[in-house]
């Protein structure tokens, strides 16, 4: 089980989708019961976009010198990393041990319902839709909100969206509160698929706004 430490320096990566299956869960987990975290987790929102600023030259052209509080959290990062792989290990060998069977047994189950001919389920905790552009915009996306146990995961694919600026994803609940679930920076073919996150639950929110940095509602889910 992954510790407050842990979660809170798994936090970047799970926002920018770095975290395998086994960590994410250990996180989500974690997300359910901490709230603390889940507030984090929401400043983290901004990252993929603030990332998305740097250029390859600009990156390559810095020679920064790390701080002695980025040395420690590097070194508790490194520990964190060798924790979690020391759990997988043990995971293998209960698997390699005793689990055989039953993994095996899942997977006869997971090719029974994916080989059987009835109609497909659909999860009923993801919300899918497509996005309608304000007056005037050409803008195109579609919607998908998976319900965690923090809040809501929000899924975007987009596309021909202005092509300078910066754009933000807003959701607002069904009493108007605002949450700004990712940022990103405009892309040269119009083009952004992002993943971001609201503390809101998934049957609160009434709206998802895609907006410019000037406050302009570019696509929204109505």
């Amino acid at each position: 089980m992954i510790d407050h430490t842990q979660a809170q320096l798994s936090l970047g990566a799970y926002v920018l989708g770095a975290l395998d299956a086994g960590d994410r869960s250990e996180l989500e987990e974690h997300l359910a019961g901490c709230a603390d975290c889940r507030r984090e987790l929401v400043s983290f929102a901004g990252l993929p976009g603030l990332m998305g600023r740097l250029s390859l030259t600009e990156v390559q052209q810095q020679e920064p010198t790390p701080s002695a509080a980025l040395q420690v959290s590097t070194l508790a990062a490194i520990r964190s990393e060798q924790d979690s792989f020391r759990r997988t290990v043990r995971r293998w060998r209960v698997v390699a041990g005793g689990g055989l069977a039953a993994a095996v047994a899942a997977c006869v189950a997971l090719i029974l319902v994916l080989t059987s001919s009835g109609p497909a389920v659909v999860d009923a905790a993801t919300v899918r839709r497509d996005l309608t552009a304000a007056t005037g915009v050409s803008s195109r996306g579609s919607l998908s909100l998976l319900s965690k146990p923090w809040g809501t995961q929000v899924h975007l694919v987009l596309s021909d969206l202005p092509r300078t600026g910066a754009f933000s994803v807003r959701t607002i609940d069904d009493e108007g509160r605002q949450s700004t679930a990712a940022t990103w920076q405009a892309t040269q073919n119009g083009q952004a698929e992002l993943t971001g996150a609201t503390p809101s639950r998934i049957d609160d929110i009434d709206r998802v706004e895609i907006v410019t940095d000037t406050g302009i509602t570019v696509l929204s889910n109505r």
